[in-house]
């Protein structure tokens, strides 16, 4: 399988909870653009801020959908950025935003190596709410595919594919990039953070309340599936401030560098806030 070689910086930064609500702020890097994306307010007040710099690249029509925890829509809006206050349906778990712009035209090599012009399609989503307790996933990835619908099909089946519970052997056919694939969740004591990229990772460093470098590429469990990478990294719950008695809540900061051959590095930034029970 033949995969594009697009550069596309990327830089993702969220918040992540677990035991109690939070807010989200997630940052979108592409070249000489940015779009931000920020979720705002608890339950049913939450709301959805969309914006872009002046003289940014990115096409200002958008669209977004919201999926609940079984994947069903539970609401959508598609409009011009900027946009704010937009309201955020109460059982939304996830986000799903791509441009409504014409997308480009481009060449690719086709998995039997045939080049071909096909448009570029460009996804980006991840959890309302991020929660590790019961893993989430966030995603930056560009498919050349015959149609939008072609293109959704492709991600999903990438998606199922490359999850950390995935059993399956195969991946998707088609030419695509991944700029950013996060798999994260607890597993027993640990937290667990997959990582999934197109080309081999060449460094990933993972910083935690101020201490660098706490674990890194070497403390990472590497694999290859077809074309697609794979690090993941496995955090002791004990190396996070948490516990103590019920109501009592810790913030955990972190920063996590990463870089895959032949693509700009990524840094993601965020906290996990954590409330015992």
């Amino acid at each position: 399988m033949q995969l594009l070689r697009e550069t596309l910086p990327v830089a993702l930064f969220s918040v992540f909870a677990a035991g109690c609500p939070s807010s989200s702020s997630t940052e979108i890097h592409l070249s000489d653009s940015l779009l931000r994306v920020s979720f705002k307010g608890l339950e049913k007040n939450r709301t959805l801020d969309l914006e872009s710099p002046p003289g940014s690249a990115i096409p200002e029509a958008v669209k977004i959908r919201f999926t609940d925890a079984a994947g069903q829509m539970t609401g959508s809006w598609a409009g011009f950025l900027p946009a704010g206050d937009l309201p955020v349906p109460m059982d939304a778990v996830r986000w799903h935003l791509t441009s409504t712009a014409p997308p480009p035209i481009g060449a690719g090599l086709n998995d039997s190596g045939v080049i071909v012009r096909r448009p570029l399609w460009y996804f980006a989503g991840g959890p309302v709410e991020p929660d590790p307790l019961g893993g989430t996933t966030r995603y930056v990835a560009g498919f050349r595919a015959r149609s939008e619908a072609h293109a959704e099909s492709l991600l999903q089946e990438l998606l199922e594919k490359t999850s950390p519970g995935g059993t399956t052997t195969t991946l998707p056919e088609g030419i695509y990039r991944i700029h950013q694939l996060l798999h994260t969740h607890i597993d027993g004591n640990e937290v667990v953070l997959t990582f999934t990229g197109s080309t081999p990772f060449e460094e990933l460093e993972f910083d935690l309340n101020g201490t660098e470098n706490r674990h890194n590429l070497d403390d990472a469990e590497l694999s290859q599936q077809g074309a697609v990478h794979r690090a993941t990294l496995r955090i002791p719950l004990l190396d996070f401030n948490h516990g103590g008695a019920g109501g009592t809540t810790h913030l955990n900061h972190y920063v996590i560098r990463m870089n895959n051959a032949g693509q700009a590095p990524v840094r993601t930034t965020g906290r996990w806030e954590f409330t015992a029970l």
